[in-house]
């Protein structure tokens, strides 16, 4: 029988690459408090192909009480810059 992995299990099942890369998005969200869809993107380049994964990522993402946003204008990441 195939073994099946649910919530955060199947990022055990990926490369350490991507991995790695995930982490240190989740650092970066936790340190700003938010993270884009393009951040995501440059991690997931082709999400089509993680969709496991990148459900567990949103998942763990929203656990940590990081928001994500579509784009984040300049505007707001000096005021995010300014009061941290």
């Amino acid at each position: 029988p195939g073994r099946t992995c649910t919530g955060f299990l199947s990022i055990s099942f990926m490369t350490t690459t991507l991995k790695n890369a995930i982490d240190e998005l989740v650092k970066r969200g936790k340190n700003q408090g938010y993270l884009t869809q393009d951040d995501i993107l440059a991690v997931f380049a082709e999400p089509e192909e993680h969709v496991t994964q990148l459900d567990d990522f949103y998942k763990k993402v929203f656990s940590f009480g990081i928001d994500v946003f579509e784009n984040v204008s300049e505007e707001d990441m000096k005021q995010d810059a300014a009061v941290s």
